[in-house]
């Protein structure tokens, strides 16, 4: 937890000796606050678009002021509410989302962070699921507004700006409860990615919040290091789309665990590799973390990449995989520096080590290595054309004090299937590369199972290659689906292009697994493939897109149209 641990129901907390207790994120704010006032938690573009005007420190005091502010702001304008109800936010990339979830805590409301990037429908299924009130809005008459509103029927309300915020002080809002009080009270709603399939709803309580954030502080065994020792103290920069639950991982909970000093990019710029790269250029950072997606902009542009080897003592990615040949030049260059971390949204980041000494991390920047006080066990899936594929599964501790947020989410569970896949390190032990998940696995219709995992990776490699997926489940054979970078590119001739890709990564396949030439779909200007928040490509999504191609594709090739269920 935080370095410095604070009394509970007080209204004002004041700090105790250090020790590992569970704390309340809101009591830890205020403590903060009062014991080191001055001490920065974030710098923010003073500029929303751009970093021409230079940076802007956040206190601990400043922050728990602009809480404060939103407090009695939401109690001029609801009241206090005494069942949890539920409102959203919609606002530029700073720190006031942070400040809302704390300042609905401390009103008795829980927030909402939706992507405003989810289509119509899954805003109306994810309003619906929670029943929104209201919407918090920086801008009540904008096209992003509208569009929640069209989603659902709801009054917007014009928050404080961040100027406000800042500028005046306001009254200390108290906050009475203490952590076994409050412990399962929700304290914010995210949602899933919707990589495989429609976003839901996750509720984090304060319990699952305060042991992620212990769990970020776990020590490693003698002998070994763990990742997060290069972000904990450092200044760091984080590139994250605003609404996922990655960059919330890193820009709100580990900060104050680890008193880290977050670095936002300016509020109105989405997260491109050109507002990285400008930033890094701007401020002094230690350590960023960016979206796997990232790694192929960096290593096609030498520029970049020295711009970055010069600027960072450590890149991280997480939310994806990266392209393995991307990633191995960035690696390289990096020195070692480059590393992949492991999260998902009900399970938070996993505490994960560094490979032992004298193995160099730049061979192994696409492996993770669990922790054993997460209880990770890597159990046999299934042999894929030549090679053992294992799944993830956390398994509940016994102990009290034990370091698993996932748990909190899902209590009445002993253990939790992740359905991710890995492969194992070829010759070192507890390395493991992911490599899919269970939903990827295509089921033949002579009932033999084939992992899309080499095809899609080796394929994906491929300068001519946007996006790729292999399907066809209930079929005699899979097909690739190929998405081109240049949109304009003909598409028997991508096909030339990448065949001899394709013909050497058939060479691991057993026969009848292997991609034709008659089993290539290039997609359309009209209907790029489906990707998620994260940038991944939605499988089951692009699937719905062009089923009605594969199964003329199918018709073609066999003239017997066979039971469509392309994605799994």
């Amino acid at each position: 937890m935080a370095s410095v641990q604070f009394t509970e129901g007080t209204g004002r907390p004041s700090p105790l000796p250090i020790h590992q207790r569970k704390q309340l994120l809101v009591n830890i704010i205020d403590g903060l606050a009062t014991v080191k006032p001055h001490a920065t938690y974030a710098y923010l573009p003073i500029s929303p678009i751009d970093y021409s005007k230079g940076f802007r420190r956040l206190t601990y005091q400043k922050f728990a002021n602009a809480v404060n502010g939103l407090a009695w702001w939401l109690t001029t304008q609801f009241g206090r509410s005494t069942s949890f109800e539920a409102l959203t936010y919609l606002g530029p990339n700073d720190f006031l989302p942070n400040a809302m979830i704390l300042a609905c805590a401390k009103t008795g409301y829980k927030l909402l962070l939706a992507s405003p990037r989810n289509q119509p429908d899954a805003l109306t299924a994810l309003f619906n699921t929670i029943d929104v009130k209201a919407i918090l809005t920086s801008d009540p008459s904008s096209a992003l507004t509208a569009r929640y509103q069209e989603a659902s029927l709801m009054p917007a309300f014009q928050v404080p700006s961040l100027e406000v915020l800042l500028k005046e002080e306001f009254p200390h809002y108290s906050y009475h409860k203490t952590f076994e009080e409050a412990k399962n009270d929700p304290l914010v709603i995210l949602h899933t990615s919707g990589t495989t399939g429609f976003p839901k709803p996750v509720v984090y309580t304060n319990d699952w919040v305060a042991t992620y954030m212990q769990s970020m502080q776990t020590l490693p065994p003698e002998g070994m290091k763990m990742k997060d020792q290069y972000m904990c103290g450092t200044r760091f920069f984080v590139m994250m789309s605003p609404f996922h639950a990655a960059n919330m991982f890193t820009v709100f909970w580990i900060p104050f665990a680890n008193e880290t000093t977050i670095i936002f990019p300016p509020a109105n710029l989405p997260p491109t590799v050109e507002t990285f790269i400008q930033g890094i250029q701007s401020i002094q950072v230690d350590t960023a973390f960016v979206p796997p997606h990232f790694v192929s902009l960096l290593a096609a542009n030498e520029k970049y990449l020295n711009i970055v080897s010069e600027n960072l003592e450590t890149l991280f990615t997480a939310g994806g995989k990266a392209v393995d040949a991307h990633g191995n030049i960035v690696a390289a260059k990096m020195a070692g520096r480059y590393l992949t971390t492991f999260g998902a949204t009900e399970i938070g980041n996993i505490p994960d080590m560094l490979p032992p000494d004298g193995i160099h991390p730049s061979k192994t920047w696409d492996y993770i290595s669990p922790h054993e006080a997460a209880g990770w066990e890597f159990r046999f899936h299934r042999e894929t054309d030549g090679r053992s594929i294992y799944e993830a599964v956390i398994v509940r501790k016994q102990s009290p004090g034990s370091v698993q947020p996932v748990f909190k989410m899902f209590p009445e569970k002993q253990e939790y299937s992740t359905r991710d896949l890995y492969l194992a390190h070829p010759r070192l032990p507890n390395l493991w590369k992911w490599v899919g998940r269970i939903d990827d696995t295509i089921i033949l219709a002579s009932g033999a199972n084939v992992s899309p995992m080499l095809m899609e990776s080796g394929v994906s490699e491929h300068p001519a290659v946007q996006g790729v997926i292999m399907v066809g489940s209930g079929h005699l054979r899979p097909t690739l689906i190929i998405e081109p970078r240049n949109a304009e590119v003909d598409g028997d001739k991508l096909v030339e292009v990448i065949w001899a890709t394709v013909e050497e990564l058939n060479r691991s396949y057993f026969e009848d697994h292997r991609i034709l030439r008659t089993h290539v779909l290039v997609t359309t200007t009209e209907k790029p493939m489906a990707r998620s928040l994260k940038g991944s490509v939605q499988r089951n999504a692009t699937v719905d897109l062009y089923e009605a191609d594969l199964e003329d594709l199918y018709l073609k090739v066999s003239g017997v149209s066979i039971v469509v269920e392309y994605s799994r």
